[in-house]
């Protein structure tokens, strides 16, 4: 609990009415669907690869327990950040763009390779982790409110474009 001797009085009124706690009854829905990129085949011996922007569309039915409401929903992933307010009831839908200067490099040995013989794919369960915010207002409303903290990790699944597939795309486009 905040205690005077940390914040003035006045600062102790002024948040009087966040609870940071989440009920222990609120069950939310997170789907999210892996990032699916493509990559191009490299020399051999690579132990370190290079990932693309990455895209994640989150489909979120937040619960904020009895008698309250999600207003909005925040997720951050590496140094991004989305944003949204309540789209339908529960419902948010949101799109997470994941710029690649914002990845570090992936430790995949020997992954898309030009001596590969055929292209391969690779799934990466919890390569990154999403944190989100939902922050909940009362019923009816008026100024008390609270967030609720939620992780979610995010997978990718990669795909190796050989060289050739590669020069053939850049000829048709």
């Amino acid at each position: 609990m905040i205690s005077g001797k940390f914040f003035s009085s006045a600062t102790i009124a002024a948040l009087g009415s966040i609870c940071w706690a989440s009920p222990a009854a609120a069950e939310t829905s997170i789907i999210v669907d892996p990032a699916s990129v493509t990559v191009t085949a490299e020399q051999s011996n690579r132990e370190l690869l290079s990932l693309p922007a990455l895209t994640y569309a989150f489909t979120i039915e937040a619960d904020c327990g009895a008698d309250k409401t999600p207003f909005s929903i925040s997720i951050s992933a590496a140094d991004t950040v989305a944003r949204s307010l309540t789209e339908a009831d529960r419902l948010f839908e949101i799109e997470l763009q994941i710029p690649a200067r914002q990845l570090p490099p992936m430790k995949i040995n020997d992954f898309c390779t030009v001596d590969d013989a055929e292209p391969k794919t690779v799934y990466v369960e919890g390569a990154l982790t999403a944190q989100l915010e939902i922050e909940c207002h009362a019923e009816p409303e008026n100024s008390n409110f609270y967030y609720r903290y939620l992780s979610h990790p995010l997978d990718i699944e990669l795909a190796c474009e050989s060289t050739e597939q590669a020069d053939e795309a850049r000829d048709e486009g």
